[in-house]
């Protein structure tokens, strides 16, 4: 009963009328939707009767809950069960009554949609009045039904306000570019860090746009490939160079995972992308630094690519441009030739 939140409600029009009509085309002057606790029966709507609620030892709607299907008694003063009923007896001398059990899916017996007349019936009522009270009672569970799924959803929202500002205040802390695109790849959200790092300053400047477009070269099909995947339920990985808003080149590891709905299929797809810039630009600088130190294949230095040196440690000197060549030994009688 409590997950409906029903009882002790106001009045409403859409009850009203049900119990309107369940009078007027059964011709009762009374007319009611009860409900039945441990304790009591309420009225949610009614006709003919001012009372609110009533204790259950004038509850003739008590033995209309065990009932599968329409409840009827033609004569209230000659059924065993009702015929002591202050109901019965008192100012209100009721005789008639028809109920339709309002049934939970599982079952459960919440009251009833009654219609009541003073005067004995003891033909019961009509097969048509029988369908109506069917249909409307019917219609009445489904008014319920309406109502439960309604707080049902208030109430996990409630549950959710909690994680839903634990969950902001990651992606907030987050020093990585998150995002979550549509099933086509077009941006739905980004947090403020990934903003900043992307140099956007207004998220609605780019929401819908084509993610896949700021990717530079190969890595733009990279991202059109790993959206594709994780629409289709597998999570991707790449790498690659993307513009900033603008224009700054970045280089990014980027994760692609989906997002399931409700139905478990992928609903929306998560992007989460760490700037690897720097890590990046550090590898080309020590790869051109390497590719400076070599020399063409088979033209490599001797000893390792030193000069040799003397037994002292030190380099043997250059040989220097413009010195004479095959020296003589200069000694007495000997003259240098040019």
């Amino acid at each position: 009963m409590v997950r409906y939140g029903i009882l002790d409600t106001p009045g409403e029009e859409a009850f009203d009328g049900i119990v309107r009509l369940a009078t007027k085309l059964c011709g009762t002057p009374i007319g009611m939707i009860t409900l039945v606790t441990s304790k009591r029966q309420w009225f949610k709507a009614r006709v003919g009767l001012d009372e609110m609620e009533t204790p259950l030892d004038r509850s003739i709607c008590v033995h209309a809950l065990p009932e599968p299907t329409l409840f009827v008694i033609p004569d209230l003063t000659r059924d065993a069960r009702t015929m002591a009923n202050p109901a019965v007896t008192g100012p209100s001398a009721m005789r008639f009554y028809a109920a339709e059990p309002l049934r939970t899916a599982s079952g459960h017996g919440l009251g009833t949609l009654c219609v009541i007349d003073r005067e004995p019936r003891e033909t019961g009522p009509t097969l048509s009045q029988a369908e109506i009270l069917t249909a409307l009672g019917d219609r009445v569970i489904s008014l319920f039904e309406a109502r439960r799924a309604s707080l049902a959803e208030k109430e996990t929202a409630l549950r959710l306000r909690p994680s839903e500002a634990l969950i902001q205040g990651v992606l907030a802390a987050s020093p990585d570019c998150i995002m979550v695109l549509d099933l086509e790849g077009n941006l739905v959200f980004m947090n403020e860090p990934g903003m900043s790092l992307m140099g956007i300053d207004d998220f609605g400047a780019i929401a819908g746009s084509s993610w896949h477009r700021s990717w530079t070269g190969s890595a733009g099909a990279k991202a059109r490939q790993a959206v594709s995947t994780a629409r289709a339920g597998t999570p991707a990985r790449f790498e690659g160079w993307a513009d900033t808003r603008p224009g700054i080149s970045k280089y990014w590891h980027v994760m692609v995972t989906p997002i399931a709905g409700s139905d478990g299929r992928p609903d929306r797809l998560l992007v989460v992308s760490r700037d690897h810039t720097e890590t990046k630009r550090d590898v080309e600088r020590q790869a051109g630094l390497v590719a400076l130190n070599r020399t063409p294949a088979g033209h490599r230095r001797p000893h390792g690519g030193r000069r040799p040196g003397r037994r002292d440690g030190r380099a043997c000197p250059r040989p220097v441009a413009g010195r004479l060549r095959n020296r003589r030994p200069v000694g007495r009688g000997h003259r240098v030739r040019a």
